[in-house]
C-alpha cells in the first residue's frame, strides 16, 4: 500500500516564510511529520508519497526517507 500527501502549495494564509507542511503545531511536531508518523505505522516510509513544490528542497531534506514527485506547476494548481 501507498500514501500520497498534497504538500507543494504554498500556505500563504499562513503568511509563514516556509511552506504549509513545514508549520509546528502546539505539539512541536510539523503538520508534515504528524501525518508521516501517523503513517509509518502502516508502511515503510519509501512508501509515502510526498507531492511538492514550493520550496520543495526544504521538504525533501526534512524528510529524506520518503518519496517525492515533484509538481511543476504548483503556482497554477496548488498543492494538486
Amino acid at each position: 500500500m501507498k500514501f500520497i500527501i498534497l504538500a507543494a502549495g504554498k500556505g500563504t494564509r499562513l503568511g509563514m516564510p516556509h511552506p504549509k507542511p513545514l508549520t509546528k503545531l502546539k505539539t512541536g511536531e510539523t503538520i508534515l511529520q504528524r501525518q508521516i508518523d501517523s503513517l509509518s505505522k502502516y508502511v515503510d516510509k519509501k512508501n509515502i508519497i510526498v507531492v511538492v513544490g514550493y520550496k520543495k528542497e526544504l521538504i525533501m531534506n526534512e524528510f529524506p526517507d520518503c518519496t517525492f514527485i515533484f509538481n511543476p506547476d504548483y503556482e497554477k494548481t496548488n498543492t494538486a
